[in-house]
């Protein structure tokens, strides 16, 4: 029975691991933090927000459907067109981007020469589905990036984690994808500075 017992917390702890290793634990697939590693109480030093961007080319059907259907000009796909008794429409020739939602980074100083910094992911065109995002910091002590990956069938995502940036000025940014209900998504490098005790 002792052996039995033993043989399940072994799986347990293995299946914990790949989930960890795979993302598939959801919204936190980056490493788990505790203790003075958990995301400060206390509102933030620094928040800058900066918009997401379509990909056009990566529009979806539902994306098209939902633009008709509520008169959403996304992609221009209303413009220099006509809703047909159809529904159908003609999109613009040259659709570049389109508006996709903000992504957000805020920082937090620890003390000590560490930091605290968060995104957080908020689609317009959907549900996100699939995101990949890191956090790249630099300071006094160098720099190192924080990278998260995951699903998450709502409309905002968030992570985050402590970095030793060492005492002084503090730089970061935000990079990475965003996959919607609607397209791809591109986050617009949303940068921030903090001044670290």
């Amino acid at each position: 029975m002792l052996l039995r017992k033993r043989a399940l917390l072994v799986a347990a702890a293995a299946l914990s691991a790949v989930i960890l290793t795979f993302g598939l634990a959801g919204p936190a697939s980056a490493a788990t933090t505790t203790g003075s590693d958990a995301p400060p109480t206390s509102p933030p030093t620094v928040t800058v927000s900066a918009p997401m961007t379509i990909d056009c080319s990566t529009l979806k059907p539902a994306g098209l459907k939902y633009a008709i259907e509520h008169n959403v000009n996304i992609c221009g796909v209303l413009d220099h067109g006509s809703k047909a008794g159809n529904g159908s429409v003609t999109p613009n020739a040259n659709p570049v981007v389109g508006d996709c939602g903000t992504a957000s980074i805020s920082g937090w100083t620890l003390g000590s020469g560490r930091a605290y910094f968060q995104f957080r992911l908020v689609s317009s065109t959907g549900a996100i589905w699939y995101y990949s995002t890191s956090i790249v910091y630099s300071g006094s002590a160098g720099g190192g990036s924080l990278t998260f990956s995951g699903w998450w069938p709502g409309i905002e995502a968030t992570g985050g984690g402590p970095a030793n940036t060492g005492s002084g000025w503090a730089d970061a940014y935000v990079a990475g994808s965003v996959t919607t209900d609607w397209a791809e998504c591109t986050i617009g490098y949303p940068s921030m500075s903090l001044f670290v005790g």
